[in-house]
């Protein structure tokens, strides 16, 4: 009988649910501690991420609009939204340079991490030990104030800035931007000389060993800041294949003066241009010798113009009132012609604007007035020989800054 009891007790199948429950319950109960905890630690995350880029761009901003090394900007942000340091558990921390991440150690960078102890709450049941959710963003301080820019290679693709063989630039006090984005954006080799005080391209620089100055690659590229100067219209010709020895002064002949056919000077040859704006429309500015001088001269290039100043003694000089202010030669947006501004002595004052041309250039800008002035602004630029660009724009009406304000950028 007691056999047939047990018999029977092992082969009864009621009260098997509750002992099934009995036993996945605390399972059950763990995974929902856990999902829940899970989730909630994910919200915590994210909140103190986005509090960690507000605090970092917005110390980032005060360093660079305010001089001081933006951690108090930082705690006062954090804090106002809801991270106050050594409060509830939380830590904020400051790093100027930052000390993780793949910017670690770069000056001008900023860093911010917000830590928060967080105790467990239904996985307390299983775990009494807080666990650490952070959140982290790095910064670059941007640059405020006048740019210190003086030359600019707007070509994307191609290299923007070329120096080869024996050629000296001085660009002491200038910055020189390269917008191109290709492995030799810019090419300095040979016996090349080249101070600057910044080159910033968007791509690579060969030859940086032969820069007297900083060099930084990786840049964004720079807008022109002359884009929106319209080309002078023309109608008509008001000179036509001007023979220097009969006319050896050039006056306008209304707000804009249109050359046809161009302009030779050679050795023996003089020539100078009143103050005006002149649209050459055709042909070139064509220079092997003699002396050409233009003050408060705007020369203007249409698509199948250009200058091919190679020798001789040109002065120009940008006008300082008008609607051409500042440029001393510009081209249209869609000639491409090669310009060659290579004359010995040649001094150019304001703005060499050509948005889509090369243009190879050897001149000296420091012999005229405080320092001199001279800005480039072309599609490809080609140092020959010897140049010195004065950066001293400040008192020459139109000539707009170049660089100086870069915005602050999250970078982590």
């Amino acid at each position: 009988m007691i056999r047939n009891l047990l018999l029977r007790f092992c082969q009864n199948e009621s009260g098997n649910f509750a002992i099934i429950t009995a036993l996945s319950t605390p399972v059950l109960i763990g995974a929902a501690a856990l999902g829940t905890e899970v989730g909630y630690a994910y919200m915590k995350q994210s909140a103190l991420q986005s509090t960690a880029e507000m605090a970092v761009i917005s110390a980032a901003n005060a360093a660079m609009y305010d001089g001081t090394d933006g951690k108090a900007e930082a705690f006062s942000i954090a804090a106002s939204m809801g991270a106050v340091n050594k409060v509830d558990g939380i830590t904020v921390t400051v790093n100027s340079p930052p000390r993780f991440g793949a910017y670690a150690g770069v000056a001008g960078d900023i860093e911010v991490m917000i830590t928060k102890e967080q105790p467990p709450m239904l996985e307390a049941l299983f775990l009494n030990k807080a666990y650490t959710i952070t959140g982290r963003s790095v910064a670059r301080v941007g640059t405020s104030g006048v740019g210190k820019g003086c030359i600019i290679g707007l070509d994307s693709g191609n290299t923007g800035l070329n120096l080869k063989g024996s050629v000296s630039v001085d660009m002491t006090g200038c910055d020189a931007y390269v917008n191109s984005n290709s492995s030799d954006a810019a090419d300095i080799n040979g016996n090349a000389n080249f101070t600057v005080d910044h080159l910033n391209a968007v791509g690579s620089v060969v030859g940086s060993n032969l820069v007297h100055g900083e060099t930084d690659t990786g840049a964004s590229p720079i807008a022109d800041p002359y884009a929106n100067v319209p080309f002078p219209s023309q109608a008509g010709c008001d000179y036509q294949d001007i023979n220097v020895k009969k006319t050896p002064d050039i006056v306008p002949k209304g707000s804009v003066t249109t050359i046809c056919g161009g302009l030779k000077l050679t050795n023996g040859d003089a020539i100078v241009f009143e103050p005006g704006v002149y649209v050459f429309q055709d042909g070139a500015l064509s220079m092997s010798g003699g002396t050409l001088t233009a003050n408060g001269v705007t020369f203007a290039f249409a698509d199948g113009a250009s200058a091919q100043i190679t020798g001789g003694a040109a002065t120009i000089t940008a006008p300082s009132t008008g609607s051409y202010q500042g440029m001393a030669v510009m081209a249209s947006a869609n000639n491409t012609n090669t310009f060659k501004l290579t004359g010995g002595t040649q001094t150019i004052t304001g703005v060499i604007h050509l948005p889509a041309a090369p243009l190879q250039y050897s001149g000296n800008s420091s012999s005229t007035g405080s320092g001199g002035c001279t800005q480039i602004v072309a599609g490809q630029i080609t140092f020959t020989g010897t140049v010195q660009i004065g950066s001293e724009c400040k008192d020459l009406a139109g000539v707009k800054s170049i660089g100086g304000f870069t915005p602050t950028a999250l970078l982590e």
